[in-house]
């Protein structure tokens, strides 16, 4: 018995290194598992962020999108009321273009009567001048029967 005792003491003596160097794996392993632990907790967290993050760039894109539908509505707002405002400048272009086609019109007419004017003048200044001097009775004027208008009814007969 005695020698199954040392048989077993020296095989446990062999095998206790190989105890030690897979007590010392195991730890090992241990401390590879906590690890892993800790970095798939990290990992879980970064996740929960880029998840919130990814949920945040949604908002902004429909945030986005609607600030660019609302940019197009304003642009086409715009351009409706600047083609308004081109064919009401382009009316009053017409308007003035044919009003000043018009005062040229009365401006020739006006020179036109101005140059006339002195002539007049000198025309009336000769018929006030023959209503002041008396008239020359000549003898045609004796010798002719007065004036005497014709009846209507012999003007419309």
């Amino acid at each position: 018995m005695r020698q199954e005792i040392d048989v077993l003491r020296r095989t446990m003596e062999r095998n206790a290194a190989s105890d030690v160097k897979g007590r010392q794996r195991l730890l090992a392993l241990g401390e590879t598992v906590r690890r892993g632990r800790g970095e798939v907790e990290e990992l879980e967290m970064e996740l929960e962020r880029v998840e919130i993050r990814d949920d945040n760039v949604r908002e902004r894109e429909a945030e986005l999108a609607a600030l660019e539908e609302d940019a197009a509505r304003v642009g086409r707002e715009r351009s409706a009321i600047e083609e308004a405002e081109k064919k009401r400048v382009e009316g009053m272009r017409a308007e003035l273009a044919g009003l000043t086609h018009r005062l040229e019109r009365i401006v020739g007419k006006k020179e036109k009567v101005e140059k006339t004017i002195p002539d007049l003048e000198q025309q009336l200044r000769e018929v006030e001048q023959m209503l002041e001097t008396p008239p020359k009775t000549t003898t045609l004027s004796r010798k002719a029967p007065p004036f005497e208008p014709r009846s209507k009814s012999m003007l419309l007969g």
